[in-house]
């Protein structure tokens, strides 16, 4: 890939360097990230942020002004309002891929009063991106009026980042020094007034915010901006605030101190008050180092510092920090570490002075120079991974998330839309997410100290939880129509659908749902769409139908025979479809209750006239309810007129087999008994209109009341009695 650069240049206004500039919106999101993350027992941090533009209330920018590339949009809608960055706007730049050519931005303040502290690593500039900048990004930190087509022409130093940031979160990045010769021997340390940033070009626009710059470190004297007056020396000679005229790419300060030992004494040394800020406890333990400039003309000479109390007598050192530079007849940048602690008895609340000796206990008429005396505070690196789940989906069980441990820190974890629980070592995590997961960050933290940046670990979209609805044409359906289902479903690779019934699905141009007999007799069937494939379980989506079976008689009066002297009968029907049914019949008016009638009660059907003729047939139709939107279905029942209807006259016997007894007669209940020796083939009971009853028991019970006759057909022959049922 042909890479060009957006490159910005930052002029500094009206900045006192390493003073806290009181961001509302930085403070906003501190508090964010806060409420989100794990309660371990850190102070707020000593590092010290400069905010230099957050393209909202905290303008310390007054003039931007963009080059022909690409296109510098301030006031930016936030693409991503969440996270580290809660900020309504941001700043956006869009490239003119693929002309692939250095595009500036030059931003107007005031300067930068000591470069050399990036280099050395205690001061580290920062942004926060969004979107891929495609790689590396530089930061040069130039004089004012560098020429900016030129690699090296009023540049100091340079610095740079991998901010491969993404879109599923904003990111924050410090940059660390990468080349300090410095690239212009013409520019000073104190004298930066332009910082000249590039961004390797591709087609996608990159959003940044949060230009700012953070000190790791507590100044004890750098004799410049950053003045502890409270200072004397004994047995020496001690010069402050001279010109430095050695200066290199370690020490490009236009000021420094010279110190020259009594030639009789080798135990003379320079005392400062002791600051507040610095923490014995955090030296103690090597997280934090004292540090120094020094410029050594011919030996590397040791140096030496004491914490000390004063207070009593003899004076109690603390402890004692020793370095030595590792270049002769130049400046070196002396990290010094715990050497020993004589008083380990001594408070860290009364230390009162910070002693510095060169080559301690020699006598020695060197002339020592020096600059930059610093306590600088451990900034941990940033985690390099996360790990854990690649795939959390919300609204389920904890997920384990861990960073690799590193001693003398503490762990912090931004997890939105979520909560945290304390993981099984300090290191780790239980995620729980409340709502669909796109990232989870973590940082490592030093107690009063300061944090690394962000590690951030991605989640793909697709492994969002699914969501499906299920949706009918029609909530209801007849037995043996079809109705219409529709569905939409995310997160999932494929849906289908089922039923609690025995119907069919077809799918051609859409999907259809024919209910089948079973699902008619039930009456209601539940439709279920489920995803198929889903990295978060499955999710359904169900709809009730309403199947409303075909229209039918499901019980009807038996066809009759019946006298001609009879004037009505009665008859019923009972349907599966709707509430009524409704008769039919030669008298038209001959029905009561008249039509549409009670669905099972009983009709009277009073004959006319002309229909009691022997042997003429008169036809009953009933047909279910008209209002039932599934259509009707209609019965018959058949009466005839016979002359042997009209034969029950008296309580004389017809016929007499003495083979063949029934009893009781009369009978209270209509309950009779048949006694034969033979095997009885039928018994019919007629009442006085022509109705028949017919049974196949020796022992039965007639509905019929009254005078009736009784017919038993046995092998033997057949009795035909007339019997009585009170």
């Amino acid at each position: 890939m042909e890479y060009g650069y957006f490159s910005i240049y930052l002029t500094y206004t009206h900045i006192t360097l390493f003073t806290m500039i009181n961001s509302t919106k930085l403070k906003s999101v501190l508090l964010l990230i806060f409420s989100a993350v794990l309660a371990f027992d850190i102070q707020a941090q000593n590092c010290q942020t400069t905010l230099l533009d957050d393209f909202e209330t905290n303008r310390l920018v007054t003039k931007y002004t963009a080059f022909a590339n690409g296109t510098l949009t301030q006031n930016q809608a936030n693409p991503l309002v969440g996270g580290i960055n809660v900020s309504s706007t941001c700043a956006k730049f869009t490239p003119n891929a693929p002309n692939y050519v250095v595009a500036k931005v030059i931003l107007t303040l005031d300067v930068i009063k000591n470069a050399n502290l990036f280099k050395n690593g205690v001061l580290a500039f920062q942004m926060d991106f969004y979107g891929s900048p495609g790689g590396g990004v530089k930061a040069y930190l130039c004089k004012k009026g560098a020429n900016h087509a030129s690699t090296t022409d009023g540049k100091h130093t340079m610095m740079q980042v991998n901010a491969n940031a993404s879109t599923s979160a904003w990111q924050r990045y410090s940059f660390t020094a990468a080349l300090y010769e410095p690239l212009d021997n013409t520019v000073f340390a104190d004298s930066i007034a332009e910082i000249e940033l590039q961004f390797p070009v591709n087609v996608d626009p990159v959003y940044f915010d949060n230009i700012s710059y953070v000190a790791t470190y507590k100044s004890i004297d750098n004799f410049d901006t950053e003045r502890n007056t409270s200072v004397r020396s004994f047995q020496g000679t001690f010069n402050q605030v001279l010109s430095n005229g050695t200066s290199n790419k370690m020490n490009t300060s236009s000021k420094c101190a010279t110190y020259k030992k009594l030639v009789t004494n080798g135990n003379s040394a320079i005392r400062y008050s002791f600051p507040s800020g610095i923490s014995p406890a955090r030296l103690l333990t090597g997280v934090d180092r004292f540090g120094i400039s020094v410029y050594t003309a011919a030996e590397s000479a040791p140096v030496k510092v004491s914490l000390i109390d004063t207070n009593v007598t003899p004076n109690a050192v603390h402890s004692v920090y020793e370095g030595r530079g590792m270049v002769y007849a130049d400046w070196n940048f002396v990290t010094l570490a715990l050497a020993s602690q004589p008083s380990p008895t001594t408070a860290s609340s009364d230390i009162d002075v910070i002693q510095l000796e060169f080559d301690a206990g020699a006598v020695s008429t060197t002339l020592y120079r020096f600059d930059d005396f610093i306590a600088y505070m451990y900034v941990p690196p940033t985690p390099t991974a996360i790990s854990g789940a690649t795939s959390p989906c919300s609204g389920v069980n904890a997920y384990d998330y861990s960073v690799a441990g590193l001693p003398n820190v503490g762990y912090e974890w931004l997890i939105p839309g979520g909560t945290t629980t304390t993981g099984v070592t300090p290191n780790s995590v239980k995620a729980i997410f409340n709502s669909p997961p796109s990232y989870i960050q973590a940082r490592y933290t030093v107690q009063g100290g300061c944090t690394s940046d962000w590690f951030v670990k991605s989640f793909s979209a697709a492994n969002q939880p699914a969501t499906i609805t299920a949706s009918l044409s029609s909530n209801s359906v007849c037995e043996g129509a079809s109705v219409n289902v529709s569905g939409s479903f995310s997160g999932s690779n494929s849906a289908q659908w089922s039923t609690s019934g025995t119907g069919k699905f077809v799918t051609n141009l859409g999907t259809t749902y024919t209910p089948s007999a079973v699902d008619g007799d039930l009456g209601v069937v539940d439709l279920t769409y489920t995803t198929l494939g889903g990295n978060c379980g499955t999710k359904s989506s169900t709809v009730s139908l309403n199947v409303l079976p075909k229209p039918a008689i499901l019980d009807i009066s038996s066809d009759i025979e019946i006298c001609t002297t009879a004037t009505s009968v009665t008859v019923h029907a009972i349907s599966n479809a709707g509430t009524k049914v409704n008769w039919f019949g030669y008298n038209t008016s001959g029905f009561a209750p008249a039509n549409p009638v009670n669905n099972g009660a009983n009709v009277v059907y009073t004959f006319a006239s002309v229909e009691k003729t022997i042997g003429n047939v008169s036809q009953l139709k009933v047909t279910t309810d008209y209002n039932y939107s599934c259509g009707t279905e209609s019965k018959y029942v058949n009466i005839k007129f016979t002359a042997n209807a009209c034969v029950v006259t008296s309580t004389q016997d017809v016929q007499v087999n003495n083979s063949v007894k029934l009893y009781p007669n009369p009978s209270v209940d209509g309950r009779f008994v048949v006694e034969s020796e033979g095997e009885l083939l039928e018994v019919v009971v007629t009442n006085t209109v022509g109705q028949k009853e017919v049974f196949y028991s020796k022992e039965f019970k007639t509905n019929f009341k009254g005078l009736l006759v009784v017919t038993v057909k046995t092998k033997e022959g057949v009795l035909v009695n007339k019997m009585m049922v009170e």
